[in-house]
């Protein structure tokens, strides 16, 4: 007996359906029920099994593949071969793409591996910033993070034409202060600095007072000017 998935035909950005099989071979008439549970997967690469979080296909052919076996196993007085099948997605005539570009708000760079969460997907933008996805019209919230910078939310409104975003994140900032023992001041007005993180702050320069001399920063650092 041979079990081969229906090819099954959808528009971009539907969801996928379940998916249905074929059963060949069969000499008594029976029902699907009588074998042990067989499942299927979408492979959206030929290794990488599609979830949810990948959001919809894009058009294209893809495998469908049995998970658990592999080669023929026995069932039920027969020898089960379990086929690869295909789902297909088409061009949608009323869903729209929209294009997220993610950079980073201070220069511009592009940010790659920044998450776009939008219509219960989360995606990842790639090596250029950008990451899409297939949405039929209507109004939508989305949310935007990557680590070390602040999340941004926005909202969108998916009309009839595709659409590119641009969202510009902004380094998480720290709060640097410098302070002394009582015996000296912070010099050059700097002693309170508010810095994106990694980033480099302003010059300062501990000044003893009379009578006493620098020793050392609280991190080890001798040099009284940093």
């Amino acid at each position: 007996m041979t079990v081969t998935p229906k090819t099954i035909e959808i528009e971009e950005g539907k969801e996928l359906p379940e998916v249905e099989l074929r059963f060949d071979g069969l000499q008594f008439e029976e029902v699907e029920s009588t074998f042990a549970s067989i499942v299927y997967a979408v492979y959206v690469d030929g290794e990488t099994e599609w979830n949810p979080n990948f959001g919809p296909l894009a058009v294209g052919e893809y495998d469908v593949q049995p998970l658990h076996y592999a080669g023929r196993y026995a069932d039920s007085n027969y020898m089960v071969t379990l086929a690869n099948g295909k789902q297909k997605v088409k061009p949608s005539v009323a869903n729209k793409r929209v294009t997220f570009t993610v950079v980073d708000a201070n220069g511009g760079a592009t940010l790659a591996e920044a998450g776009v969460a939008i219509a219960d997907a989360t995606l990842k933008t790639d090596a250029a910033g950008k990451v899409s996805i297939v949405l039929p019209p209507k109004g939508y919230s989305y949310d935007v993070a990557k680590a070390e910078y602040d999340d941004y939310e926005g909202k969108l409104t998916v009309l009839d034409e595709d659409q590119e975003l641009t969202v510009a994140l902004k380094k998480l900032e720290v709060t640097v202060t410098y302070k002394t023992d009582g015996n000296g001041v912070i010099a050059m007005e700097a002693a309170v600095q508010r810095l994106p993180m990694g980033g480099d702050g302003e010059q300062v320069v501990a000044v003893p007072n009379a009578g006493y001399q620098f020793v050392s920063w609280e991190d080890g650092a001798v040099n009284s000017t940093r």
